[in-house]
């Protein structure tokens, strides 16, 4: 009993580091927040020095990645074991992360999680293709990978929809009444920690979704239910989209590829994915869940100061 306690504290000592890409985004900031409370090694690379220098005040080890910079990426990956890799949208993407496994590569790096699209392998939209891109890479280069490949974002319709859901009572997305299984964030990061610190998910694609498929008007009634006001949903056609998100100064090459997910979605009834709970061993946030969890960021302006 003394010899197999000993052996297991030599087991946990071999571990060394995991750098978190992407820390200050929705999903990053979630896989940030859940290894830091389970109290595992991590290294949190940002692309903003202002949210680096903010972590580090709180305790974080913290860097600043550029991955355009190949020294950059090299001086953070240095000790590092395990990569969560989440690199920033731009139109040369893939190859920005492919610079990361390139340089996890040579740095020793055993082991990259790498946050992809749902579906991916198909490469029936502008994003899918991107990520496929850089799996294809990571599949080549001999390392140990898990693809996690996660519908829409619950988060999403808080992080792009909220600023009208708490001014007009409303969201407006592409014309379509197909139904997505949109899956919560924190399930996302629940499985890529798993597969960070557990054996077993090498060589692994796990497609990510929540337990329900869910049309937009479905989800205008959750929120409504949730949020105690009628919320609407407004279908908008292409043209009157990409109008908008110029005005809003959004590059080209994002917007074409927004409105090639957006009719993706809007066309392709998704199917649900057993994956997190195969991973977690809980069944994943449902909707309702969801809403109620952030009910109060949704809230009017006044509600949200007042409270």
């Amino acid at each position: 009993m003394i010899r197999a306690n000993i052996f297991h504290v030599e087991l946990k000592g071999e571990h060394t580091m995991i750098l978190v890409t992407g820390a200050g985004g929705t999903v990053g900031s979630e896989v940030l927040r859940q290894l830091t409370q389970a109290g595992e090694p991590v290294r949190a690379a940002f692309h903003n020095a202002q949210k680096a220098a903010k972590a580090k005040a709180e305790g974080i080890d913290s860097v600043v990645l550029d991955f355009a910079d190949r020294a950059s990426v090299a001086a953070a990956l240095k000790g590092v074991d395990k990569l969560f890799l989440l690199g920033p949208t731009a139109a040369n993407q893939s190859e920005l992360e492919n610079n990361v496994v390139d340089e996890a590569k040579n740095a020793g790096v055993r082991h990259i999680v790498k946050l992809s699209v749902f579906d991916a392998p198909q490469k029936n939209y502008t994003f899918a293709k991107w990520h496929r891109a850089v799996e294809e890479n990571i599949e080549r280069s001999g390392l140990a990978y898990t693809f996690l490949r996660p519908t829409g974002f619950m988060q999403n319709y808080v992080t792009y929809q909220g600023e009208t859901i708490r001014a007009q009572n409303a969201f407006y997305l592409a014309v379509g009444d197909a139904k997505t299984p949109f899956v919560d964030v924190r399930d996302i990061a629940a499985v890529a920690v798993k597969a960070l610190t557990e054996p077993g998910h090498e060589g692994k694609a796990y497609n990510l979704t929540g337990p329900e498929p869910l049309s937009n008007y479905q989800v205008a009634e959750r929120l409504s239910r949730a949020l105690g006001r009628e919320i609407k949903y407004i279908g908008i056609p292409p043209e009157a989209f990409r109008q908008g998100a110029k005005v809003a100064g959004i590059p080209d090459f994002y917007i074409d590829a927004l409105l090639d997910l957006d009719e993706f979605y809007a066309t392709h009834n998704l199917n649900v994915a057993d994956s997190v709970e195969r991973v977690t061993g809980r069944k994943p946030r449902n909707f309702d869940d969801f809403a109620k969890d952030y009910a109060h960021a949704l809230a009017p302006e006044a509600a949200r100061q007042a409270g």
